[in-house]
């Protein structure tokens, strides 16, 4: 009898470390997504929220942590959107310099832009498809942080440039 007690006992202990394991990726708000990239990336710093952006049942969440520009740490984190509204994550998605505090990387059909710089007022993003003419799109950005996506799903054969300009509309690297 001893025996089978420690059996139930164990067997307890086993489903609700699973149970526990399991839900240690499902997040309710974004406070709670910010925390577990935070964790996969095993950074100790506050993360602070800079944009989100949803596409259908995927999110992805972008957020920054340090204590000034000089040792900022950039993180993009993809979740998925449960039918019960709750988050789960999937992963964490590397995000490039291309300047001082700006950032991009492909997810899914388009480019994420995150722009972290004081002194950048828009970009253009500036599209040449193979047999048609260049094409410029201007954003404004009127607050820092600033993330966009930019769905590329339907340009084929294509260089994109995105420049980032200041009030006198020169270009900051």
């Amino acid at each position: 009898m001893n025996k089978t007690k420690y059996k139930l006992i164990f067997i307890y202990f086993l489903i609700t470390l699973l149970f526990t394991a399991c839900n240690k990726n499902i997040a309710s708000n974004n406070a709670e997504m910010l925390n577990i990239i935070k964790e996969t990336e095993n950074d100790t710093r506050d993360i602070k929220e800079c944009g989100i952006i949803t596409l259908g049942d995927k999110l992805l969440i972008i957020g920054l942590s340090g204590e000034n520009e000089y040792n900022y740490g950039y993180y993009a984190g993809e979740f998925s959107i449960n039918e019960d509204g709750k988050y789960k994550f999937q992963r964490t998605i590397p995000l490039y310099s291309i300047g001082w505090q700006l950032r991009t990387n492909m997810w899914e059909n388009g480019n994420v832009l995150l722009c972290n710089n004081d002194n950048v007022t828009k970009v253009q993003i500036i599209i040449k498809e193979t047999g048609n003419k260049k094409s410029i799109i201007t954003e404004e950005i009127n607050e820092i942080p600033w993330v966009y996506y930019h769905n590329i799903s339907d340009i084929h054969n294509y260089d994109i440039q995105y420049k980032f300009l200041d009030a006198k509309n020169e270009e900051v690297q």
